[in-house]
């Protein structure tokens, strides 16, 4: 439907193989068929961004390794949304602009994923899966579901050798899987 979230800036090491996984596991069909996300930009750029997230919350267990490689990451994820407003035609300005706004959002989704994961009962990460994926819809099984998928897929990626993770070989659990109560990584 859309050419964004397309590889187009090549990111150092494994960067770029690391956002092609994102982007892969972001573009999943059960998100939006099965988890009610929305398929369209705002709901892609949501679904790009949890899955950030996932893969960052990772990296931060690496220690030196993993900030290194959250900083690659991180320059590539918003290099790439910068060459796609510039393919959606905005003017240098408005570019600079979209993109101070954009780095806001995503790291305000990041704080608000991070705080959810930490706060037990779950309802943090319910609440901000709410307002971020559903924008505030009344969605309460989707983000109940949602949520379910995030602490799958960060546990699948706890699994996944340090190596494989700074490489980009990486995996998510499949949603509707998760969902159904038989969680199981993509590609095994």
């Amino acid at each position: 439907m859309f050419k964004w979230f397309a590889r187009r800036v090549r990111g150092p090491g494994g960067a770029e193989q690391q956002y092609e996984a994102i982007v892969t596991a972001a573009r999943h069909p059960a998100h939006y068929m099965q988890l009610a996300v929305a398929d369209d930009i705002a709901g892609r750029f949501e679904m790009l961004t949890l899955h950030l997230f996932l893969v960052l919350e990772r990296l931060r267990v690496l220690g030196p390794s993993g900030e290194t490689a959250t900083r690659d990451l991180l320059e590539t994820f918003f290099s790439n949304l910068d060459h796609e407003h510039r393919e959606m035609g905005l003017a240098d300005l408005s570019v600079a602009r979209k993109m101070g706004r954009t780095a806001e959002a995503v790291y305000g989704r990041l704080k608000a994923y991070a705080e959810g994961v930490r706060e037990p009962s779950g309802e943090a990460l319910r609440a901000a899966l709410g307002r971020n994926l559903y924008g505030g819809r009344e969605e309460p099984v989707a983000a109940g579901d949602m949520a379910t998928y995030v602490v799958a897929a960060l546990r699948h990626l706890a699994t996944v050798e340090t190596a494989d993770v700074l490489a980009g070989r990486l995996t998510f659990p499949e949603p509707g899987e998760v969902v159904a109560g038989r969680p199981a990584a993509a590609g095994d």
